[in-house]
């Protein structure tokens, strides 16, 4: 008896069918198993939430006027004494800054400044957007367990974060050629008398630079102002270690500047090296848990990450004190680089938190545990020990 044979059309039809259903199981496992995700959020965003965030893209914003001109109100539970109640002013979209918690019920959003925000958590409107918003290192946070699934944004300086807010930024000034003052700056560092200064005002830290300085003291002089240190400029008090014209008198007869964070966690850093940058004639000298070749301009500044200790950073510091050349080239790519110091403080990750109010479901997710998210856990610890003070 003669078989049966499935005509070639309708293998092809029968191919690209069974294609077609691989095709969109697929997708859809991507799809659901990285909105889970995207709604349980525990340590870093994951190649599965880039797929999540691929297919939303679909839905386009309907960017109409209508739309941008409808305000939002957000309340900050706990604004910090260096806010400012303006910091939607120049958005795009439409949003307003309160304090009254008594109207938390009707807010279409709530901040809350994770160092101050306590122990205890409010209870929580259906449908309403939470906050999470720290620009310091999690070694300052109190306890965060009873905060598990209630956020569903962050602000931080974190590169994982869903809006970043850092203290300052690089940009080209798109200029191609070196710095032709840079020969005459490394001449005249080279003639300095002072090695390194220090602006400081947190004495006692995690990241026990304090600890690292008086190492590097043994070996070079460091010159330190603001509440730790003898150093006091004309201008200004003791404890006011940024004073007006203070670095720019400093920089005349100092070579380098030590940018030492108070923690040493992933991607933390402060104003310290973007202000430095502002000078003509100061190297920075930096000690974080960043990685800051992703920050600053390549060959302006001396990571101390690169040293095995304090002591191996000190000897190098006072061998090319008086190179030239090596002084030279430290300052040969400051003009291909402009700093944009006080981003932080700025409207910008504010104006687009406001964005992301007027589209909640393209931007819904909640954070599954956010001590977790902020610290890490086991052998991934977003925050270390020093292991420099030698």
């Amino acid at each position: 008896m003669a078989q049966s044979v499935i005509p070639y059309s309708r293998q092809v039809i029968l191919y690209y069918c069974l294609s077609l259903l691989i095709f969109g199981t697929f997708v859809g496992f991507l799809y659901f198993d990285a909105q889970e995700h995207a709604w349980s959020s525990t340590v870093i965003l994951s190649p599965k939430i880039a797929a999540y965030d691929y297919v939303k893209q679909s839905y386009k914003e309907k960017d109409t006027e209508s739309i941008k001109l409808t305000v939002k109100t957000v309340l900050f539970w706990n604004i910090p004494s260096w806010a400012y109640s303006n910091m939607f002013r120049g958005c795009e979209y439409k949003c307003v800054l309160t304090t009254d918690k008594s109207k938390m019920a009707v807010q279409s959003a709530i901040i809350f400044h994770v160092p101050t925000m306590g122990g205890k958590p409010p209870k929580k409107p259906a449908g309403q957007v939470w906050v999470y918003y720290g620009v310091e290192p999690p070694t300052l946070y109190s306890n965060m367990n009873r905060w598990r699934r209630l956020f569903n944004w962050t602000i931080n300086y974190r590169r994982d974060s869903d809006i970043i807010s850092r203290y300052g930024s690089f940009e080209s000034t798109h200029l191609k050629t070196i710095n032709k003052n840079a020969s005459h700056i490394g001449e005249l560092s080279i003639r300095k008398n002072r090695t390194a200064t220090w602006f400081v005002g947190h004495c006692n830290t995690a990241g026990r630079r304090e600890t690292f300085v008086k190492l590097l003291q043994k070996h070079m002089d460091v010159s330190i102002y603001g509440r730790c240190g003898t150093q006091i400029c004309k201008e200004s008090g003791p404890a006011s270690a940024w004073g007006k014209n203070c670095l720019q008198n400093v920089e005349k007869d100092t070579r380098y500047y030590l940018s030492f964070e108070n923690s040493l966690c992933r991607d933390y850093m402060t104003e310290k090296a973007y202000k430095v940058f502002n000078t003509h004639s100061l190297v920075p000298v930096v000690r974080g848990g960043a990685n800051y070749s992703l920050y600053l301009p390549p060959e302006t500044f001396i990571d101390s990450s690169r040293f095995e200790n304090a002591t191996s950073l000190s000897k190098y510091l006072v061998e090319i004190k008086t190179n030239k050349t090596a002084f030279t080239r430290l300052f040969e790519n400051r003009n291909i680089h402009k700093t944009n110091y006080n981003d932080n403080w700025g409207t910008r990750p504010f104006c687009e938190m406001c964005r992301r109010l007027h589209y909640p479901k393209k931007y819904s997710r909640l954070y599954e545990d956010v001590s977790v998210w902020s610290r890490g856990r086991g052998d991934i610890a977003f925050c270390k020990k020093p292991t420099d003070l030698v």
